[in-house]
């Protein structure tokens, strides 16, 4: 069910928070080299260049130049990390969760790593994605999660109705927002549990929808009638995690 191989889509991790969590998370032979822009000083590279030497990672000094050609004129805080291709974990690799995220068919990438930081700051112990039809983890991805790709388990699937169906003989319950759904303040949110977030256009696929247990609904009381996908995905997260930890 799950592709075993790991794909390169991107090889650079830049932005102080981002470096130093892969610099804490990573292991050595993840890392290729440490950039550094030149005359840049300060307790923050301090702590980076300790943290790249206690694992015998390369550290050039670099123009700024350079690190905003690497980056693509992106906001690279000085500091850029040139890393190993990312490594997907295995659908097996989370026998012993339950509190999981899935995506289905997110595209935007700064939506994708908002809603990685969201599931790490909720205890989620891993995020499930399509191999199709999603974006993947990429240095935007990275950069907008602050580092926490690091730190939560990303399994990617060939097919999420699948795995659906195999979570669910796991015991696995499916959880979808939605308008006509149960309020969020009535959420059941004990046992096994996975919250499924959708496209930022037309949401949750047929195909999937059908397989939700349960559609939960977050109150609006101004003038709009939807949130973005990783703002929607974020509150659903942080309000199960609360009511789990009660």
């Amino acid at each position: 069910m799950q592709n075993k191989e790991d794909h390169l889509e991107t090889n650079q991790i830049f932005g102080r928070h981002s470096v130093i969590n892969a610099l804490k998370q990573l292991q050595a032979s993840q890392i290729n080299q440490l950039l550094i822009q030149k005359s840049l000083k300060g307790s923050f590279f301090n702590e980076v260049i300790k943290l790249a030497k206690e694992k015998r990672i390369l550290i050039k000094y670099v123009p700024k130049e350079k690190l905003d050609k690497l980056t693509n004129n992106s906001t690279h805080q000085g500091v850029v990390l040139e890393n190993a291709p990312f490594s997907y974990s295995e659908l097996s690799d989370l026998k012993d969760s339950n509190f999981l995220l899935m995506l289905d068919n997110i595209m935007d990438p700064h939506n994708f790593g908002s809603l990685i930081r969201s599931a790490d700051a909720a205890g989620v112990q891993g995020i499930i994605i399509p191999e199709r039809r999603n974006v993947q983890v990429t240095d935007i991805v990275w950069k907008a999660s602050t580092g926490a790709a690091s730190f939560v388990p990303i399994v990617r699937v060939t097919n999420l109705s699948s795995t659906i169906k195999t979570l669910k003989e796991d015991g696995f319950w499916f959880f979808g927002a939605d308008m006509q759904g149960t309020n969020w303040l009535d959420w059941q949110v004990n046992g096994k549990i996975c919250l499924i977030v959708g496209n930022e256009g037309s949401g949750i696929s047929q195909g999937i929808r059908a397989k939700i247990d349960e559609f939960i609904k977050i109150p609006m009381f101004g003038h709009v009638d939807s949130l973005n996908a990783s703002v929607a995905g974020g509150s659903l997260l942080m309000l199960a995690a609360a009511k789990r930890n009660q």
